[in-house]
């Protein structure tokens, strides 16, 4: 008798959604949130298969209904006031500054609760945490359990009160995202950014595209032209 073969996924989110506060234009608005959420939307978008591990707010608000129909949502159960709660100001031309961080039930991801077999999806993503002392506690995990490849984003916050545990990341995501101002914080400027042949780097600059990082060799990828009206989660 034949095994049966094994489903391949596309890709797995670590990382959770939130409703946020949003300040732009002089207005102020609510709206879903989460680097998770946003991740596993945009690559769903894009065609593949997600998976999104992140504390589930039962029963889930209007704003994070959409999300429901477009990727397999597993994680621990929560209330709605339990979920994270961001407050970000936006100043135009991509800049932002991030006001207030209620990082909610996002304690109640543990590694443990992982699936135990992670080798079933192409790609393991490890969205920005509250630490990146927590981001590494879930790269040992995924590891573990088979992961063959894992990229990893970070933010300006723990880019400046963990920048070792940030530099150690780097070093073991297969591929690792920042901005350019994370990457002034943790290199002295985009230009003198690096990673380990073999690992990508990348770096978003806004309308400017990305410099995709490897050892010492960087390409600038360019971004389509469009019209700005809530950049929070384009990179």
């Amino acid at each position: 008798m034949s095994t049966p073969r094994r489903a391949i996924k596309d890709l797995l989110v670590i990382g959770g959604a939130s409703l946020d506060t949003l300040h732009f234009s002089g207005q102020t608005s609510f709206a879903a949130g989460g680097a998770g959420m946003y991740t596993a939307a945009a690559a769903q978008r894009d065609g593949a298969t997600v998976t999104m591990f992140a504390p589930r707010p039962e029963p889930v608000p209007g704003p994070l209904q959409p999300i429901l129909s477009r990727v397999d949502w597993i994680g621990p159960t929560i209330t709605p006031a339990q979920l994270p709660h961001f407050e970000i100001a936006h100043h135009g031309g991509g800049k932002a500054t991030l006001l207030d961080a209620l990082w909610g039930a996002e304690s109640c991801l543990a590694p443990h609760d992982l699936p135990d077999d992670l080798s079933r999806y192409r790609l393991v993503h490890i969205a920005a945490l509250r630490s990146a002392s927590r981001q590494l506690e879930f790269l040992v995990a995924c590891r573990q359990r088979g992961a063959t490849r894992v990229s990893i984003g970070t933010y300006a916050r723990v880019v400046v009160l963990e920048a070792e545990n940030v530099q150690t990341l780097i070093q073991q995501a297969d591929l690792f995202f920042m901005n350019e101002n994370e990457a002034d914080t943790l290199f002295g400027s985009v230009e003198d950014s690096y990673a380990q042949p073999g690992r990508l780097l990348f770096v978003t600059m806004g309308h400017q595209g990305a410099r995709v990082v490897q050892g010492g060799y960087a390409t600038i990828v360019s971004a389509p032209e469009t019209d700005e009206v809530d950049p929070t989660g384009a990179g």
